[in-house]
């Protein structure tokens, strides 16, 4: 974790964190912060050396979408846009107080706040991107257990799970950027789901993990997730090909009945050079389901072409 950062004009600025990698306190010149969380998401900041009612933010979250701020006994409702970036706030009576607008790697292109709101110590939001709070003292974001730098879109310490999260250690999240086909549209895997009725659902890797209206199937995919070990769900759950074709099933009509006793065949949809435990693949080659998959395929009857191939 980042204990300390040293300025171009020598003043420095020390962080502290609990066991949870959760900071709770940033110390800069004679003021230092404090920082009170509710589980995984930040609920106090108190400026330890000024304890007034104005010293005092309060945050409050949808999951891990900020959606109020409360300070000075006002309260300002902020709205998130479909990923749960901070865009707008406004007062108690609808007038906007603050509007941002960030750029792909994070960097604001362009914000208003109004005077009445203006804090000296991180603007009226310090939330970027989800799980992002900008320190304008070092111009970098604390991301939970690494710093994140909007100015070059990497992070400034390598991934804590080694090359189970990629080739690129310093890589903010998977991106178009990161694939070989010219458009930069293709995932890195593509399934195709084989029905006894005859229908066919074809999808690739990749997207969000969002869930669908079987509240059955959603169930299945997180315990399947609960009872793979850590390294196979970090590098794998939510954005498998299999999960995607089975989504794509369930909303064009087809229910979990229909789908027993299908076939899924995953093949690679790009080339792909050896890394550590995992073999080279070529374009077209087959893929077995990862183990998340592997569970949620036994639990709806559905049989794995691949199994036993031994490519991931």
């Amino acid at each position: 974790m980042l204990k300390a950062v040293q300025r171009p004009d020598g003043s420095v600025i020390t962080f502290k964190y609990d066991a949870f990698g959760r900071r709770i306190s940033k110390k800069y010149l004679r003021r230092e912060f404090l920082y009170i969380w509710d589980k995984n998401v930040p609920l106090h900041e108190i400026q330890k050396e000024e304890l007034c009612e104005d010293n005092i933010i309060t945050w409050i979250f949808d999951g891990f979408t900020p959606t109020a701020k409360l300070i000075n006994g006002k309260a300002y409702s902020i709205i998130s846009d479909h990923i749960g970036t901070p865009i707008l706030a406004v007062d108690t009576n609808g007038v906007k107080v603050w509007e941002r607008e960030l750029d792909i790697y994070g960097r604001v292109r362009k914000e208003f706040t109004s005077d009445d709101v203006k804090d000296r110590r991180c603007g009226f939001m310090p939330f970027l991107y989800a799980g992002q709070y900008y320190d304008k003292e070092t111009e970098l974001a604390y991301n939970r257990f690494r710093y994140y730098s909007p100015d070059i879109g990497v992070y400034i310490s390598q991934d804590p799970i080694g090359l189970w999260g990629g080739d690129n250690l310093y890589a903010y999240v998977h991106n178009s950027n990161l694939l070989i086909d010219v458009l930069g549209l293709a995932g890195a895997k593509i399934a195709t789901l084989t029905l006894t009725n005859g229908n066919v659902y074809e999808a690739t890797s990749g997207g969000k993990n969002t869930l669908t209206t079987d509240k059955i199937f959603d169930e299945i995919v997180v315990k399947a997730a609960e009872k793979a070990n850590e390294i196979e769900k970090a590098r794998y759950y939510g954005e498998c090909a299999e999960i995607n074709a089975i989504k794509k099933a369930l909303s064009e009509g087809e229910t979990l009945k229909t789908l027993e006793d299908s076939t899924m065949n995953t093949r690679f949809n790009k080339n792909r050079k050896e890394k550590v435990n995992m073999k080279a693949a070529k374009k077209g080659d087959p893929a077995e389901a990862c183990e998340c998959c592997k569970i949620v395929l036994q639990e709806l009857s559905i049989t794995d072409k691949n199994k036993g191939c031994g490519n991931r």
